[in-house]
C-alpha cells in the first residue's frame, strides 16, 4: 500500500507484433526477452505466479 490506501498499477505491454515459430520467425526465447524487457522498461516489479512458457505455447 502506498500512502495508507489501496494502489493499483497497470502496464500495457501490448502485442509483440510478430508470429512465433513455426508460423513466424520469433522463437520462445526472443518472445520472452521482448516481454521481459518491456516489463523492466516499465520499472514495475512483477511477481509472476505462472510461467510464460505455457501461455506462449498456447498462443502459438
Amino acid at each position: 500500500m502506498v500512502g495508507g490506501g489501496k494502489s493499483y498499477i497497470a502496464l500495457d505491454i501490448g502485442p509483440i507484433g510478430q508470429l512465433m515459430a513455426p508460423m513466424g520467425t520469433l522463437t520462445f526465447d526472443d518472445a520472452y526477452s521482448l516481454l521481459r524487457s518491456r516489463l523492466l522498461l516499465g520499472k514495475i516489479q512483477v511477481v509472476m505466479r505462472y510461467s510464460l512458457k505455457p501461455f506462449l505455447i498456447f498462443m502459438n
